[in-house]
């Protein structure tokens, strides 16, 4: 926890804030959004410069640094999904990003053409045929790609690391400024009061919690006789790395509750904030909830998504109730004490 600073009365019964919200926002903003951010940025830039020295230098060693490259990019991804706040939406870099299910036969039309692979295609390109759903399609696809599925992996590569750069870019010219000092800037006219600040951010936890739960558990779980459709429900199954991409969704959110690690320490989360509230309950429930989730998942570890559905049901429908769990928590507990008029509850998504 970090030390706890004197602050003016949070709420009808006069309990002090010994953190106050100005401190939990700009921490979050310093200290967990725009280095996750940046991570994402300097990653996906990266992955994007392999798959072009790949196309240029084909090897085997090469090929697998593409792979593992792919989830590197995809888990950096993952934790910023899990809170999509300011730029993120006002972007709508979920569907540059992680449009998903990606539409093969859209992707196949460019691998069958001769048109230019230009940033203006690629601008006018749909969303089920970009970001990291088409390139995980793409390399799916045997033998390793080459010639025109190279050249069109790359321009998709370079297309997720520049909404990446756009995105760095946004954090880092206005909107961290924006959250860390909300409330400061009425000429902005972006966040008035602090309040209004943490009232959005509490409502993208929830929806982003809801989305994962719904999107990446119930909807896999329900029973499908279609085959394709069925595999279209579960995120990432040609690689995967299903599992591995919903533990990097419980990362974000953890992020931003607990905290981020840094080269400074532990950045501020919202345990600071309930620590200075005396709410210790609160904050040993939801790390009690985060630690039995993880558990499921490394009891799951090295299964498919489509294996785990059939042989261990049971404990995915385990961790989509302590997902419920922690989603109702956000909703009934956090809310309230932050006095939140919430736009988004579980019943929304359902």
């Amino acid at each position: 926890m970090l030390a706890s600073t004197p602050s003016l009365a949070a709420d009808d019964d006069s309990v002090q804030e010994r953190f106050p919200k100005s401190a939990l926002l700009k921490g979050l903003a310093d200290g967990v959004f725009q280095p996750q951010v940046q991570q994402f940025a300097r990653q996906s830039q990266t992955w994007a410069q392999d798959w072009q020295h790949y196309c240029q230098h084909p090897s085997a060693k090469g090929w697998k640094q593409l792979q593992q490259g792919w989830l590197a990019t995809a888990r950096q991804w993952q934790a910023l999904e899990m809170v999509q706040i300011g730029p993120l939406i006002e972007r709508r870099s979920q569907r540059e990003v992680n449009f998903w299910p990606t539409r093969p036969a859209q992707i196949d039309n460019w691998l069958k053409s001769h048109d230019a692979l230009s940033a203006d295609a690629l601008e006018t390109l749909p969303a089920a045929a970009k970001g990291l759903p088409a390139l995980e399609y793409l390399m799916s696809l045997k033998p390793a790609p080459k010639g025109r599925r190279c050249a069109v992996a790359t321009w998709l590569a370079r297309g997720v690391a520049q909404e990446a750069a756009g995105l760095e870019q946004d954090w880092r010219q206005g909107y961290t400024r924006q959250l860390a000092e909300a409330g400061q800037h009425p000429e902005d006219k972006v966040f008035l009061r602090t309040d209004q600040a943490l009232g959005e951010l509490i409502n993208l936890m929830i929806a982003g919690m809801d989305f994962v739960r719904v999107r990446k558990l119930e909807k896999p779980l329900q029973h499908n006789r279609d085959e394709q459709d069925a595999l279209d429900r579960i995120e990432a199954w040609r690689s995967g790395h299903s599992l591995s991409l919903l533990e990097a969704n419980l990362d974000g959110f953890s992020r931003v509750f607990f905290g981020m690690d840094g080269p400074g320490g532990k950045a501020v989360g919202f345990d600071d904030y309930l620590d200075g509230r005396d709410k210790l309950v609160l904050i040993r429930r939801t790390k009690e909830d985060l630690e039995e989730a993880r558990a499921i998942l490394r009891n799951l570890k090295g299964k498919t998504m489509q294996q785990a559905i059939q042989r261990h049901p049971a404990q995915l429908e385990a961790l989509q109730t302590i997902l419920r769990r922690l989603q109702t928590r956000l909703e009934n507990e956090l809310a309230p004490l932050l006095d939140i008029q919430l736009d988004f509850n579980a019943s929304d998504g359902d």
